[in-house]
């Protein structure tokens, strides 16, 4: 199967291994090709932007038009920036290795042209969406979209590059949501937004424990790749202890330090081989914490 002029590749199964996930493939509720778009956008990282942009709103005050236009936008965002990211043929030889050949692009579901072009439709309907709700939002929006899309876009591909790779996403799901929450509803949140992003930053690594073979393989440089997972997670417990230092002398609500145990529990798990789908436990905590750490938050702010 070929997923560009250049890039052909055969898929192998080299021994059967038991699954601890499910996809939209695999239910048989939905009917291609919608299912295959679904699994391609990973609704379980889309479903907490949705959750985050849809209750934060209605916690400061907010209607419900402005909850559910807010949590579109951060979903369709999501949306495409994890689609375009699983359309990369570079992702998919990756994938493959990882023994993640069942995804959309590298099963060959969906050409990387194709997802692509979503992708980018989606981050789209995000930015249209998103300046209904406040004009003043657009140039946010699109830096926001452009590091959705440059992290495995090249020639960018910010992925590849530590610690580029963690920032960039510290700033897209922990500093940008908050900070855009702050400007829908008239708060000035720079000071939460940054908390977010060291926060966010920290946990970021989680998603790249079970692709080790494959990131090595094909030259991305995470934290487990350089210098070991035990060792990763003594990194990012100080990245996170360090955002609770910040919140110290940013003069932050006290109730936050309450928090604390979250991310290091988050950290602890992700080495562990509890699973939720197809992502470790650790993985589904870093992404659920950004929006509870958030609305959590705003009751004392």
């Amino acid at each position: 199967m070929c997923l560009s002029f250049s890039t052909c590749f055969v898929v192998t199964q080299k021994k059967k291994k038991i699954k601890w996930y499910i996809t939209s493939e695999e239910t048989g509720l939905i009917p291609q090709p919608f299912r295959s778009y679904i699994d391609q956008m990973r609704p379980m990282a889309v479903v907490p932007a949705l959750i985050f942009g849809f209750f934060t709103p209605l916690i400061l005050g907010s209607s419900l038009a402005t909850a559910f236009a807010f949590a579109l936008t951060l979903g369709f965002m999501q949306a495409g920036a994890q689609t375009i990211n699983l359309s990369s043929p570079y992702e998919a030889l990756i994938d493959i290795e990882n023994n993640k050949g069942y995804r959309p692009t590298p099963s060959g579901r969906i050409p990387p042209k194709t997802g692509t072009i979503v992708g980018f439709s989606y981050l789209f309907i995000a930015t249209l969406i998103g300046i209904t709700l406040n004009f003043s939002l657009l140039p946010y929006l699109i830096v926001f979209a452009f590091l959705a899309a440059s992290f495995t876009v090249k020639p960018f591909y910010f992925k590849r590059i530590f610690p580029a790779n963690i920032i960039v996403e510290g700033l897209a799901k922990g500093f940008f949501t908050t900070y855009l929450l702050g400007i829908i509803t008239h708060h000035n949140f720079l000071t939460l937004s940054i908390f977010m992003l060291i926060w966010a930053t920290a946990l970021q690594s989680t998603k790249d424990f079970s692709d080790v073979q494959g990131d090595k393989k094909y030259g991305i440089q995470t934290l487990p790749v350089m210098i070991g997972k035990q060792k990763t997670q003594v990194v990012m417990a100080l990245i996170s202890i360090s955002s609770y230092i910040y919140a110290f002398f940013a003069h932050l609500p006290p109730e936050i330090f309450i928090t604390l145990p979250y991310p290091l529990v988050t950290i602890y798990l992700v080495n562990k081989r509890y699973r939720v789908m197809e992502n470790n436990l650790g993985w589904f905590m870093a992404y659920m914490g950004i929006p509870l750490m958030v609305i959590f938050s705003l009751f004392f702010i």
